[in-house]
């Protein structure tokens, strides 16, 4: 087993957690809905639907050595959205790199922590919105890593970060359960990633909403986690 240490601090995320459901925060999970979302089921290619939206996508994941000690990780996915029209996106070119070094046999640094960024175009290759990601390390110097970004879709502005408590269990994840998406400080919606992903948003949300949890549900699903690839 190879462990991972969050580059300035030595805290190994080697840790086994029993499999359970990801808690959400209690404004959502008092206020949510689940949304049909199917496709996401870990291939590179497929077709995808959440909620009344749908399309197809493809995805290329490559880790490349260098000096027999530093690996590069890289992924690439672009995301067609099926019924976009007017401004609306109809393509998500999203692209993800982290990299590291070994420090010895067993343990890995990251030296360049995750970074994602969709960009969300028109038909015509207009830029019409954006979500970028990136990691963090916990603030209680804790195995996990955090993720944390905005997204600017339909003249709106969301803050996205990721959710590593379980429910009922102590001890958090090392690696995303989940992402929250919220508009002014309240929750729109979430992505659950324990096994097949799945949407919950918030009953009070309005068209606008729904589109931007959708499509960032979607290209956040299809984040591949460097840690367990």
């Amino acid at each position: 087993m190879r462990c991972l240490i969050l580059f300035a601090f030595a805290t190994s995320s080697c840790m086994a957690i029993e499999t359970a459901r990801p808690a959400l925060p209690t404004e959502l999970a008092a206020n949510g809905a689940s949304v049909a979302m199917s496709g996401l089921n870990g291939g590179n290619r497929g077709e995808w639907r959440a909620g009344s939206f749908g399309g197809s996508y493809d995805r290329r994941v490559t880790r490349s050595r260098y000096f027999d000690r530093y690996t590069g990780f890289r992924q690439g996915a672009q995301i067609t959205i099926a019924i976009a029209s007017g401004d609306t996106p109809s393509i998500a070119a999203c692209d993800l790199y982290e990299g590291r070094v070994d420090a010895s046999p067993a343990i890995e640094v990251v030296l360049d922590p995750v970074t994602y960024i969709c960009a969300f175009l028109t038909a015509d290759g207009q830029r019409v919105g954006e979500m970028m990601i990136g990691a963090e390390i916990a603030a209680d110097l804790s195995a996990r890593s955090e993720r944390r970004g905005d997204l600017d879709l339909g003249g709106r502005q969301y803050s996205v970060r990721s959710l590593h408590e379980f429910e009922n269990v102590q001890v958090p994840s090392g690696t995303p359960l989940a992402y929250l998406i919220k508009r002014d400080g309240r929750a729109i919606g979430a992505v659950t990633l324990d096994g097949a992903p799945s949407l919950v948003e918030a009953v009070y949300i309005d068209d606008k909403d729904k589109m931007a949890l959708s499509l960032a549900s979607v290209a956040l699903a299809l984040m591949v986690d460097p840690a367990t690839y």
